[in-house]
């Protein structure tokens, strides 16, 4: 009878193994899972943010006036000169966020 004992033991401890080993590949699986969904909302905001910037960018290669809004809701119409430094503040920020340099 002592070797049907250890005969358990030997399954019973084979079958904590083979539970670990599961669980850690289970693990691994959900933790490729989440981070595939952080990079897949990550990619969303950037080119959520790369469609702000070009809009933003057209609108300032617009012929006609520009403007901004300002805080008391008026319109502040900018000049050709601010026209151009504001679209060399933003040039950096839309090479970064959408992977190209701006249009002319």
């Amino acid at each position: 009878m002592p070797a049907a004992k250890d005969a358990a033991a030997g399954s019973a401890a084979r079958r904590a193994r083979q539970q670990r080993v599961l669980e850690a590949y289970e693990y691994q699986r959900n933790q490729k899972k989440a981070e595939a969904a952080r990079a897949a909302q990550a990619r969303q905001r950037a080119a959520a943010r790369c469609r702000e910037l070009h809009r933003r960018w057209r609108s300032l290669s617009f012929p006609g006036p520009v403007y901004l809004s300002g805080p008391d809701g008026g319109r502040d119409y900018l000049s050709d000169e601010q026209r151009a430094a504001e679209k060399e503040r933003m040039r950096p920020a839309y090479a970064q966020a959408c992977g190209e340099e701006p249009p002319p």
